[in-house]
């Protein structure tokens, strides 16, 4: 399945920077490079300092940070 898997993310909601619109996509080699030169030519990336800051993020936040998102999101969706 991994050759043939394309999983595509993002930070919008996780660090509550819907505006920011930075994501990631995760696959083979082959299906990357096509990814990639797709979002050469249709997308305009984020700027440097907004990707940085999601470095930041992604590398220093604790795991903690995740499971209390985690544990808010099901709490809300118990909810509604």
């Amino acid at each position: 399945m991994a050759d043939r898997t394309i999983t595509v993310g993002g930070y919008s909601k996780t660090f509550s920077i819907t505006g920011w619109r930075i994501g990631y996509s995760v696959a083979a080699a082959r299906w990357a490079q096509a990814i990639g030169a797709m979002n050469d030519l249709l997308y305009v990336c984020a700027p440097t300092p907004l990707q940085a800051g999601v470095a930041v993020g992604i590398q220093e936040l604790p795991p903690s940070f995740y499971q209390d998102m985690a544990k808010d999101f099901q709490a809300k969706r118990d909810r509604f």
